[in-house]
């Protein structure tokens, strides 16, 4: 059986995949965040993503992070990041962003769909957790959508849960 450089997980929409996202894409990578550092960090999140350089991309891509950080690709071009950091035993945090250009599409509902049942199928996923900026109501539209409730209101965010 061949073996891919990449974990690829299809989606539900044949023209998007995730695709593990690594060094090799730093170039592409770095062009999706130069497009969109006011798109980042117009909430005050992502602020390191606002100031990346192509070495800071190098470096952050070249972190281990197998079958957990991907890359949305939709119709071929990469057009945002999504990723699972384990938390504690079974429990993922979801971290997620898209390019402006591609928001209100219904991409990232169906990559989080999909990389939620990853984390079921091949990570023994429990329970995920998303945080969220205040006044992202875009990002809790989307949690709420796929069944997440409040978990905890911050005063500068809100985490969402979701039992897997």
């Amino acid at each position: 059986m061949l073996k891919l450089a990449h974990e690829v997980l299809l989606t539900t929409d044949p023209e998007l995949v995730l695709r593990e996202l690594n060094v090799s894409e730093a170039v592409a990578y770095y062009a999706l965040l130069d497009r969109n550092r006011a798109h980042l960090t117009q909430f005050g999140n992502y602020q390191a993503e606002g100031k990346a350089t192509l070495a800071w991309v190098k470096r952050s891509l070249k972190s281990p992070a197998a079958r957990m950080r991907f890359g949305l690709w939709y119709s071929g071009e990469l057009v945002g990041r999504i990723e699972l950091a384990g938390w504690a035993r079974h429990r993922f945090t979801l971290a997620y962003w898209l390019g402006s250009e591609h928001v209100g599409r219904g991409l990232m509902t169906k990559a989080l769909t999909r990389l939620m049942r990853h984390g079921r199928e091949s990570l023994g996923a429990s329970a995920f957790f998303a945080g969220v900026t205040h006044g992202n109501s875009r990002s809790v539209a989307v949690l709420r959508g796929l069944g997440y409730e409040i978990a905890i209101d911050h005063w500068d965010h809100t985490v969402f849960s979701r039992v897997a």
